[in-house]
């Protein structure tokens, strides 16, 4: 959803800066395109560029929790279960609604259940 908005806002005139994750999609020509692979990365990405934006989409979230060990091999099997301990990432929607002077600020709550319900909260607490 990301890129196809990114595209359209291009094609009305607005100068575009795409932040994404790995994807397999092409960008239109003229896309300021900023990759990144962590949640942090991301946080980065948008949260440095902000205050020289006028719109800001957030068209999906990234993960709300990341492990807080990562290994850099293979974990072997071991007798027993494997237990991962998760810490929070960084609320980037939350950051923006509480930083935001005259920027439109768009976001999307992605929920499972009470999608109203948690959708007004959102609103209402402007993230």
């Amino acid at each position: 959803m990301g890129y196809a908005l990114a595209e359209v806002a291009k094609e009305l005139g607005a100068n575009v800066t795409l932040v994404s994750g790995p994807v397999q999609l092409d960008t239109t020509s003229g896309i300021e395109l900023i990759e990144v692979t962590t949640s942090e990365e991301m946080f980065e990405a948008v949260t440095t560029r902000f205050q020289n934006q006028d719109i800001v989409i957030k068209s999906a979230a990234v993960a709300d929790y990341r492990p807080k060990h990562v290994s850099k091999q293979k974990l072997k099997k071991q007798d027993g279960p494997l237990v991962l301990e998760l810490e929070r990432t960084k609320d980037i929607l939350k950051y923006l609604g509480e930083h935001k002077e005259q920027q439109y600020l768009v976001g999307f709550a992605a929920e499972t259940e009470n999608l109203k319900e948690y959708g007004k909260q959102k609103l209402n607490k402007r993230i």
